[in-house]
């Protein structure tokens, strides 16, 4: 076991080696691939060892710098020898391992492999009992769903996002919340999945009158909606009432004009 002194501490409080630490400082001008050689043969010799504990560490390290430094195919090599290290090590720590599970997730959708980004984070979900980190892991996994054209499962995992976006009470997020799940649900094109997209996109508006996206996103779904008399608001919710005669004059308006042309 390593003591004190032969550590450096990285911004997540994981203790990387002091040796990885010289390395990072002091090869700024090596070429690319002495450098990568270096960091190789430090892992080798933690492999040899046995250490694993910090295997992992020096590992995640390596990953995160190289997704800084935009070379994502090398960041999730180096993450994946983390999370296998992780993965053996005794005691096994979760919240460690589901760190190296987010990141590989996050750097394969970089890379556009959605499909093992989307098996990552659902691991980050089984074993993180971290609600922030497991808004982050549905809201990606959402994403990924997204853009491979699954958008029940997109909206599926948005809202569990949503869920602990919401418990968190962090107003940004709630209201990319409520804009993720209409996004979603407009794509969709059906009058059920409109009258969804309206109520979130207005839920967004209630919190944010002046959210530019979100009144162009609440136009774009009541000219999608068939009929937007589903919803009529509450006597008493006052911004909610304005928001719907406002987008219904103006829905209406726009269908006179178009049959009078």
């Amino acid at each position: 076991k390593f003591g004190r002194n032969f550590l450096a501490i990285d911004i997540n409080c994981q203790e990387i080696s002091s040796e990885l630490d010289s390395i990072y400082n002091h090869s700024i001008n090596d070429e690319s691939n002495i450098k990568i050689d270096k960091y190789y043969n430090i892992l080798d010799k933690y492999s040899s060892n046995g250490n694993l504990v910090q295997l992992g560490n020096d590992a995640h390290q390596i990953g995160r710098w190289f997704f800084k430094d935009k070379q994502y195919e090398l960041a999730v090599d180096f993450v994946k020898i983390a999370y296998k290290a992780r993965e053996k090590t005794k005691p096994y720590d979760p919240e460690l391992l589901s760190r190296s599970y987010f990141n590989y997730a996050l750097y394969n959708k970089w890379l556009g492999k959605y499909d093992i980004a989307i098996e990552f984070f659902e691991k980050v979900v089984s074993i993180n009992e971290s609600e922030k980190l497991k808004g982050r892991a549905y809201a990606l996994s959402a994403e990924c769903y997204d853009i491979i054209g699954y958008s029940y499962k997109a909206i599926k995992d948005y809202k569990k996002a949503f869920f602990y976006y919401n418990k968190e009470g962090v107003i940004k997020n709630v209201l990319g919340g409520h804009i993720n799940i209409g996004v979603a649900y407009l794509n969709i094109r059906s009058d059920f999945a409109s009258k969804e997209a309206i109520y979130h996109f207005s839920e967004t508006l209630k919190l944010r009158p002046d959210f530019v996206a979100a009144r162009e996103s609440l136009e774009s779904a009541l000219l999608q909606s068939k009929k937007i008399e589903w919803n009529v608001p509450e006597k008493n919710d006052y911004i909610y009432q304005f928001i719907y005669i406002h987008f219904y004059l103006e829905r209406s308006l726009m269908i006179l004009i178009k049959k009078l042309m």
